[in-house]
């Protein structure tokens, strides 16, 4: 095995400071950089890659000589094994009309390589081949863009690497193949010849930095990871986020700091975000070194919010002034991925929207699962089509009707396509039309899920005609034991798993439900129920807060689509 890590956009200053930024938490760059490289230090990688934007001020001030003086004590303890690709604070930006810095150029170029000598680089090791290029080029026109270009092509096409993985400052995308130029891509040309060239020579990933955030994306096959900073958010993205802003206006969101560590085996590369959070080593907190592996979760969230759809951030300037770009929350994905969840629940209706299917399997092809629900049943073509698609990505189908007498012709059908090899998960509809005393305060509800006394009433035949799973909601006023007393004992002779609904939403719409302590108490004691129990399946409602509307309540992740808990259950 392989193991490599990356550093990016560590934006180091002088130790005296300069006056290259306006922003308070720019001051905590150095600080913050010297706790990723021990982090990283302490992981004990074979090499790490930085990404660029090594320093934050640009070649023509005078604190650039002095803050890559800095920059070498800080990130002495990855040397020799540390590898640069220029970002453009340290060789000039991209060439754009509207560039808000001077772009590349042969004074900055020169500039540059006072402090590192090579402006790209490859070598191959273990069946591994990387390559660092100098982004900033592309577009530039210059004589040094096409040598680049013929010294990348021949470089990929020459390898006979198992693995090959590309290093880029610069993001080809942000959210699709399509998007217009603006100034956290490539230009369309050279977007299309660098994607192109990455999928026919069968580069496994691109590396980039520079927006500060987490961005993924797939071209034919090849993985676009974008990876965060060490030292501050990009302020311009917080307009992904329906909440406010985190502190100083967006920049200083803390838990989206980090760095990575990537592990290739003969499975595949596999990538960990690791987050820093804004730490020091002089902070009050202990230095805690995550393991990069995160601890498997059998919990599957209902993912309420859409993963898919991009938004157009306000052209406001500096990087933006003249036009719009898109920019998706991936978030949510990265979430995912940390926490060691393997499968999601979400409706089976996002498959016929193409955006929404893509998105699926962007998170198949990392590795998840996706558990469509469905009112009522399909059409054999229709589910089909889907494990036709996601082949082998379908954990199960969930189906659900308002009554057990909708159900009965339900079983029936079900087991008419019980080839498929799927499991069908039973459910049903919830309603507050089943309430019908009159001097019960009334409110429009409904939720997904059996309530446990209804159990009694299944058909025992029902086992036996391709049914996998029932599902249970735990409402949250529901005792967790007293849930079990009365949902346990049905599973031994039905033949089907125990799916449990564990709702974090109260029964009231107008209550909200913001206690942390209480939501994961619940939590833990699902999971430990279901360590002890192999034929149980745990739905979480919610991975996402929802704070306004109804049923207003705490998920795993919030609006800024941070982590609420790392982990769960006891350590």
């Amino acid at each position: 095995m392989l193991t490599f890590a990356i550093i990016s956009d560590t934006h180091i200053r002088p130790k005296e400071g300069d006056l290259s930024s306006p922003f308070k938490v720019n001051l905590l760059a150095n600080d913050r950089a010297r706790y990723a490289v021990a982090l990283i230090k302490s992981l004990k990688p074979e090499f790490t890659v930085h990404l660029g934007d090594v320093v934050h001020p640009l070649y023509h001030m005078k604190s650039y000589d002095q803050a890559w003086g800095m920059a070498r004590e800080i990130l002495e303890p990855l040397e020799p094994m540390l590898y640069f690709v220029p970002g453009n604070h340290d060789i000039g930006d991209k060439t754009i009309m509207d560039s808000p810095a001077k772009t590349i150029n042969e004074i900055s170029t020169r500039t540059y390589e006072k402090h590192q000598p090579e402006q790209r680089f490859s070598f191959e090791t273990r069946g591994t081949l990387c390559v660092g290029i100098n982004s900033s080029l592309f577009n530039s026109r210059t004589v040094e863009e096409d040598e680049q270009k013929d010294w990348l092509a021949r470089t990929l096409h020459n390898s006979q690497a198992r693995t090959k993985i590309l290093f880029s400052h610069y993001p080809p995308m942000i959210c699709h193949q399509e998007e217009v130029e603006h100034y956290d891509n490539y230009d369309p040309i050279n977007r299309l010849w660098l994607l192109e060239l990455a999928a026919q020579t069968n580069v496994d990933i691109i590396f980039s930095g520079h927006v500060h955030h987490f961005f993924f994306n797939r071209y034919k096959g090849v993985k676009l990871f974008c990876l965060p900073s060490t030292c501050f958010t990009r302020q311009d993205y917080a307009e992904m986020f329906s909440t406010h802003p985190a502190p100083e206006f967006g920049r200083d969101d803390t838990p989206k700091l980090g760095i990575t560590v990537v592990e290739i085996t003969d499975d595949g590369p596999k990538v960990s975000v690791i987050g820093t959070d804004g730490m020091s080593l002089e902070s009050e907190q202990k230095q805690i070194v995550p393991s990069v592996e995160p601890r498997k979760t059998p919990l599957i969230p209902h993912l309420r919010h859409g993963i898919h759809t991009p938004r157009l951030l306000p052209y406001n300037g500096p990087m933006e002034e003249f036009s719009r770009k898109e920019a998706r929350n991936d978030y949510p994905l990265l979430r995912l991925l940390q926490l060691g969840i393997e499968a999601i629940r979400v409706p089976g209706t996002d498959l016929a929207i193409p955006q929404a299917k893509k998105r699926l399997e962007d998170w198949c092809s990392l590795g998840g699962k996706v558990i469509p629900f469905f009112l009522g049943i399909q059409g054999d073509r229709l589910l089909k089509q889907i494990a036709t698609t996601f082949s082998g990505e379908i954990q199960a189908l969930e189906f659900l009707a308002s009554s057990l007498e909708e159900m009965i012709p339900l079983g029936n059908q079900l087991s008419s396509i019980s080839g498929m090899n799927i499991p069908f998960w039973v459910s049903k509809i919830s309603s507050s039309s089943e309430n019908l005393d009159p001097n019960s305060l009334y409110s429009h509800t409904v939720s997904s899920g059996f309530y446990p006394e209804e159990l009694a009433a299944f058909p025992p035949r029902w086992s036996k005609e391709g049914l996998s799973g029932v599902v249970v909601q735990c409402p949250w006023e529901k005792e967790p034991s007293k849930y079990f007393q009365e949902t346990l004992p049905f599973l031994p002779n039905s033949g089907v798993d125990l799916v449990v609904n564990i709702r974090l939403a109260k029964s009231n719409p107008s209550e909200g439900n913001f206690c942390q302590e209480a939501i994961k108490t619940r939590i833990d004691y699902f999971l430990e129920m279901s360590s002890q129990n192999k034929n149980m399946h745990l739905l979480l409602d919610t991975f996402e807060d929802i704070d306004r509307g109804y049923n207003p309540r705490y998920g795993l992740i919030d609006r800024l689509g941070n982590l609420r808990w790392s982990r769960f259950g006891s350590d």
